[in-house]
């Protein structure tokens, strides 16, 4: 269901295309439907559960001593977090 919204969303006479419109931002309708960009929009969609759930599956091993350690060692928060993550 959620990948037939797209079918509304990126058609010719669709939302997208009925408010850049609307907006003066395009003068006619852009193809966004049955070509690279649509399948671009719709399996990314369509695909992103699967990959926040793998990299949660991942993240909830790292040993949560890892960050105390950082910090003492004199980290911000923000670099704690992907230097953990991305070397972990």
């Amino acid at each position: 269901m959620r990948t037939a919204a797209w079918f509304v969303l990126l058609q010719e006479q669709g939302l997208i295309n009925d408010d850049l419109q609307t907006l003066g931002l395009i003068g006619g309708l852009l193809p966004l439907i049955f070509n690279r960009t649509g399948v671009i929009i719709a399996m990314t969609h369509a695909l992103s559960p699967f990959i926040v759930l793998q990299i949660y599956s991942v993240m909830i091993t790292i040993p949560k001593n890892l960050m105390p350690a950082a910090a003492s060692l004199g980290a911000h928060s923000v670099r704690r977090c992907t230097r953990r993550d991305v070397r972990s």
